[in-house]
């Protein structure tokens, strides 16, 4: 097998190797967003904000 095509192989599986861990950093990036929101409704409702019981 030449040369080149194990080259071009290995670029393959390095671009699939970025492509994991950018779709992996993205997605704890939308996580961690999620539970900061989630976090920041809990603070508010904490400190008495929200609804009135009536």
């Amino acid at each position: 097998m030449p040369a080149y095509v194990d080259q071009v192989q290995a670029d393959r599986d390095d671009v699939a190797s970025a492509q994991r861990t950018l779709f992996t950093t993205q997605h704890r990036l939308a996580t961690d967003s999620l539970s900061r929101q989630a976090n920041l409704v809990t603070l508010y409702k904490v400190l008495g904000g929200g609804r009135e019981n009536g």
